[in-house]
């Protein structure tokens, strides 16, 4: 038996050779943190459905790989809507150079959760970010990717990091391939 199945949902597959195709009607049977399988759904009842300790209704929903933000100041989200319209140079000297001369290593890692929180929703498994205290950036990656801050409903985020200078915030190697975002609302894509 299966830890989740996500049931008739189509599925994007991305083919190097082949490119870009939709897989429609589709079963997703996730064990732990591995997709163990993409199969066609048995929608006409002609063979028994695959079973799990959870289903996931995905009708209408579209399965597809997870985003990669690669360039990112993540924590800059506590200064959003900050002094919008107003000329860049104006933007840098008078508002955010001020302001992140200020900074705090709290006020890094608070703004990093904030920020994982957003890219999460958003489908975003991998980020490659550079900003001040980056080791407090790493510390709220850390916690994100082992399902803090209520970030993993169903299974955990696998997030990703690159920080300042190529250094990982969080090193991650699995094999195959990887659930990536929690499934909470019908409305809404499927991020493996």
């Amino acid at each position: 038996m299966h830890e989740l199945r996500i049931r008739n949902c189509h599925v994007l597959h991305i083919d190097p050779a082949a490119g870009c195709q939709i897989a429609e009607n589709q079963d997703i049977l996730i064990d732990g943190a591995q997709i163990t399988a993409i199969q066609l759904s048995a929608v006409d009842g002609s063979e028994a459905p695959p079973q799990a300790h959870q289903t996931i209704d995905g009708r209408g929903m579209l399965a597809i790989p997870g985003l990669i933000n690669t360039h990112a100041h993540a924590p800059m989200v506590i200064f959003r809507g900050l002094a919008e319209d107003v000329s860049i140079e104006k933007w840098f000297n008078e508002y955010m150079w001020p302001l992140e001369s200020n900074l705090t290593p709290e006020d890094v890692y608070w703004g990093m959760k904030l920020a994982l929180v957003e890219m999460i929703e958003g489908g975003v498994t991998t980020v490659a970010d550079h900003y001040f205290f980056m080791d407090q950036a790493a510390e709220a990656v850390t916690e994100a990717d082992a399902g803090g801050a209520g970030l993993g409903r169903l299974w955990r985020p696998r997030l990703r990091c690159a920080g300042r200078h190529g250094r990982l915030c969080r090193p991650l190697a699995w094999p195959g391939r990887r659930p990536h975002h929690h499934l909470d609302g019908a409305a809404r894509p499927l991020y493996l």
